[in-house]
């Protein structure tokens, strides 16, 4: 039976199975992969919306050097989703480093916001992880919002959790407070 699917529907579900394979530390390219494919749904939307720059867009970048850094940003999904291209007669193969898969989840999960939408649990949890664990990445005014928010012991508990067991926690308190709503 046929569903009909928005490109946004799409990006969110794949980016939700990517988010949740990332807290139980599932497979690094199947990540990636739906990843990088939401982000991509997410920035292409919000370019038709007139949105302000994501990611992709990367302003900070000269324009001469904007297609080179592009392919460096892509380099690691085309190579997971082409066959066809690359050197003939040899098993290609790359040097894979997941570290991006972060980036790409919290740049998707930001591009989101951007475009006014409300953030379902997945996309929360990730976000609120984040936050926590990598504070160093934060503003003034955002630390200071997180600790006037979270009480400090619960802050330090959270760091101390597992991303899996932090993730499965978030989805009962989720599921307590919102029902089987997304």
């Amino acid at each position: 039976m046929a569903e009909t699917i928005t490109k946004l529907d799409a990006a969110r579900r794949q980016l939700a199975t990517a988010i949740e394979l990332w807290f139980t530390d599932g497979d690094t390219v199947s990540i990636h992969t739906l990843a990088v494919a939401a982000h991509q749904l997410i920035h292409d939307i919000n370019r038709k919306k007139k949105g302000p720059p994501l990611f992709l867009d990367a302003e900070f970048i000269k324009p001469e050097h904007k297609k080179e850094f592009l392919g460096i940003l892509k380099r690691d999904a085309n190579f997971f989703k082409h066959a066809d291209r690359g050197r003939t007669g040899q098993l290609d193969s790359i040097d894979f480093v997941p570290f991006g898969n972060e980036v790409f989840l919290s740049m998707a999960v930001l591009g989101l916001k951007h475009l006014g939408e409300k953030l379902n649990k997945h996309e929360v949890s990730f976000l609120i992880w984040e936050t926590i664990q990598r504070p160093d990445l934060l503003t003034d005014a955002a630390m200071q919002l997180l600790k006037d928010s979270v009480p400090v012991e619960q802050i330090n508990l959270i760091r101390k959790t597992s991303k899996k067991d932090f993730f499965n926690n978030f989805l009962q308190v989720w599921a307590r407070n919102y029902g089987g709503s997304n």
